[in-house]
């Protein structure tokens, strides 16, 4: 997927097509706790496989019934960088997102779309500075933050994920 512009429903319908494929189950809006259950997250989108312990009706938190593989926040490439808001959250929560089995570990990324029709929009907008002050808010984190027109590392390139899993 390479274009000029992305909208969210673009980075949505990649991210399902890529994770089905994948063999994951893929859920919008996967909510988890945060601060040992004194807050709660949803993650825009998750790439998951259901745990083959437990009932078929999940009746509890989602993390004993789910295993996440990769995480996905999708903002657009102009979000703003303020403290506890925004870019920003995802920054500081993504990383307290756990499995329960430690040994498993979770790809976390914020994907940028770089257009939008739905809303108020400046179409002119240099959206390269845009992403890549957006990267260079996350240096030094384990989030990997995606130009959303190249969704092609999502694919399965083994250096999509700090800790080199492959997804």
């Amino acid at each position: 997927m390479s274009m000029d512009h992305v909208t969210k429903n673009d980075i949505y319908a990649e991210l399902i097509q890529t994770g089905v494929g994948k063999g994951y189950c893929v859920i919008p809006e996967f909510r988890v706790g945060l601060e040992g259950g004194k807050r709660n997250k949803n993650i825009d989108l998750v790439w998951a496989t259901r745990k083959s312990s437990t009932d078929m009706r999940q009746n509890c938190e989602s993390l004993k019934y789910w295993t996440l593989h990769a995480t996905f926040e999708i903002d657009a490439c102009d979000v703003r960088n303020i403290p506890g808001k925004e870019f920003n959250r995802h920054v500081c929560d993504l990383p307290n997102i756990k499995n329960i089995d430690p040994g498993q570990s979770i790809c976390h990324f914020i994907v940028l779309y770089t257009s939008a029709h739905d809303r108020n929009w400046n179409h002119r907008r240099n959206v390269e500075v845009d992403v890549a002050l957006r990267k260079k808010w996350a240096n030094g984190t384990v989030i990997n933050v995606l130009d959303g027109r190249d969704l092609f590392v999502v694919h399965g390139l083994p250096t999509i994920c700090r800790d080199d899993t492959a997804l």
